[in-house]
């Protein structure tokens, strides 16, 4: 026996997934504005990014559309536990930082203030939004299509006004030092709460050490591969595979 199930064109699809995330998937301290924002970014870049990646870009491991949403949206998922921390009485994060500052009183924290976590959640929603669409769309790609993904994101990015191809919805505001830093690629870079939510390079996480002058030529070489490491091991950025 056989049988055969028709499905409406517009029941599938990338947005389909991500209606069901937002439907389904945000953590409940969500505020309907920061949905709003979300939900507006990606509208505005998702699409777009995938279009290109898939178009123009060489993957080691070549995704569908669908592959690439469901890792975005694996990889946002993972990022949203922090967001959903954020004001929790217990804050390893806070309590790692000031265990070094001796001789002085603990600060008041910022969860006795509610309208300070609703505005640092919103950052953490907009950069962590940033990072995994960078990384969804174009994190198997060789090194000659980072370069090409690193000018078209910052391009899109830039883009405003009603003749941009994908033109920044007029309603959708934030601060530009959300945006990943210019110095570099987008890939160079991971949002980091710590004391005040900022980017940060992948280098400037790991620790220097001094290496011998005859082994100079080996110091590149081995911060790359350490760089890679962490960025596996600290983001689950295997989801991408």
């Amino acid at each position: 026996r056989c049988g055969m199930i028709y499905i409406e064109p517009l029941q599938l699809g990338p947005m389909v997934l991500v209606k069901s995330y937002m439907d389904h998937n945000l953590p409940s301290c969500i505020t309907e504005e920061q949905k709003d924002t979300l939900r507006m970014l990606i509208e505005w870049q998702l699409m777009p990014c995938i279009n290109y990646s898939t178009k123009y870009l060489k993957h080691f491991v070549k995704p569908h559309a669908m592959h690439m949403t469901q890792s975005f949206l694996s990889l946002l998922g993972l990022l949203m536990l922090e967001v959903k921390a954020l004001g929790a009485e217990e804050d390893e994060d806070e309590d790692f930082i000031e265990e070094d500052e001796e001789g002085e009183e603990e600060e008041p924290k910022v969860v006795l203030s509610d309208s300070k976590i609703i505005e640092e959640r919103t950052v953490m929603i907009i950069s962590h939004f940033f990072f995994a669409l960078v990384w969804s769309t174009a994190g198997t790609v060789d090194g000659p299509s980072r370069i090409k993904f690193d000018d078209f994101y910052r391009t899109l990015c830039e883009m405003e006004g009603e003749k941009s191809k994908y033109p920044k919805p007029p309603e959708l505001k934030f601060a530009r030092n959300l945006l990943i830093p210019k110095k570099g690629l987008v890939f160079d870079y991971v949002f980091m709460r710590k004391q005040y939510g900022s980017w940060y390079t992948w280098e400037s996480q790991i620790e220097k050490i001094d290496i011998d002058d005859k082994c100079k030529f080996l110091q590149n070489k081995r911060y790359e591969d350490v760089f890679e490491a962490k960025k596996w091991r600290d983001y689950d950025l295997r989801v991408l595979v």
